[in-house]
């Protein structure tokens, strides 16, 4: 529209200078007037020329430099004339009758955000709003990467409008529809925890509203917020989760504690036998020894009594060696026993 107008002005101005100067021209050969008016008027004539013709350059050089047109990498456009579209451009140079008008589109990967109340950086539009299977709301922020495809910016142009009318029309509204559509058929906390399932199944249907426009590479559902109530009713799930694993744990615990003892048990029980009784080295595969318990009529699960003697002054010897003398009397004094206490040590 700029190109015509001023096209329009510098013609007019190109005509006008043109008659102005034919009529001084014929002024200046007028004899009633004496040879100062005369060249008056002669030299109105050339000047008023020279301005005509320079009026016609400006409107030969706009019109040539308003046809070249260089649309940038990333970019597609097409051009138009009385909202009819004449050809679609790709990136690189193009020569364009100037009276076209060139409508520019953006075909690089873009990212349109929905999150917040829709302010802030990178953000084109507030959260939706969607219902669930169980009767209760949830909040979304999501963003959805796509492409508009070159071949189809003539459409696009045809039924949106422009670059930006495309987002506002089509982006926005099946963006918040798609999303609602999914949702609904989730449970609240089955939405939550399944965020990528509802991105990829939003990203197929978008694909499917969208067909040649537009390539969807993906929708992030980035946070889903529940309502206070299901929110609630999630903390106490996770509590009660919480103090499950919790008692597992402990009841793990124990077991393991109890087989150690058990093991240990075993252990004594059959170190004891193996005191009693003898016992068979055998040796395993892997080289590793291993003493196994004799069995027999004449070895009893129990111990001796003079097994039972030893460990008695075995376990005197370890409280004498903590510092204290130890004496046991049987009554008889050749048979009294006496543990003397250890000497300190030098250190000491």
């Amino acid at each position: 529209m700029g190109y015509i107008i001023l096209a329009i002005v510098l013609l007019l101005a190109w005509i006008a200078l043109l008659i102005t100067s034919g009529a001084l021209r014929r002024k200046s050969k007028d004899d009633s007037l004496d040879s100062y008016d005369k060249r008056a008027y002669s030299n109105g004539a050339v000047g008023t020329k020279i301005g005509a013709w320079v009026s016609l350059g400006l409107f030969v050089l706009f019109t040539i430099l308003n046809s070249f047109v260089i649309i940038g990498v990333g970019h597609s456009a097409v051009t138009t004339f009385a909202g009819d579209v004449e050809q679609s451009l790709g990136n690189g140079f193009h020569v364009v009758p100037p009276w076209y008008k060139v409508v520019d589109y953006e075909t690089r990967v873009k990212e349109y955000t929905m999150a917040g109340d829709g302010s802030g950086d990178s953000v084109e539009a507030a959260a939706v709003s969607a219902p669930t299977r169980d009767g209760s709301n949830v909040t979304i922020d999501l963003t959805v990467r796509y492409q508009i495809n070159d071949s189809a910016v003539g459409d696009i142009f045809e039924q949106y409008g422009s670059d930006d009318a495309f987002e506002e029309k089509v982006i926005f509204n099946d963006l918040r529809a798609v999303s609602r559509d999914v949702v609904v058929r989730y449970d609240a906390l089955e939405a939550r925890t399944n965020r990528e399932a509802l991105g990829v199944e939003m990203a197929d249907r978008l694909q499917e509203r969208w067909g040649d426009f537009a390539r969807v590479e993906l929708v992030n559902v980035r946070k889903l917020d529940l309502d206070s109530t299901v929110q609630e009713a999630a903390n106490e799930v996770l509590r009660a989760e919480e103090e499950a694993r919790a008692r597992i744990f402990d009841e793990e615990r124990e077991r393991t504690n109890a087989n150690i003892a058990r093991i240990q048990a075993q252990g004594v029980a059959d170190s004891q036998q193996i005191i009693i009784c003898g016992g068979t080295v055998q040796v395993a595969e892997d080289g590793t020894e291993t003493v196994i318990p004799n069995e027999g009529e004449s070895c009893q699960e129990q111990l001796s009594q003079e097994l039972l003697i030893w460990k008695y002054i075995e376990t005197l010897q370890a409280i004498g060696e903590k510092g204290n003398m130890v004496i046991i009397s049987s009554g008889d004094a050749a048979t009294d026993l006496i543990l003397p206490a250890p000497k300190p040590s030098a250190a000491g």
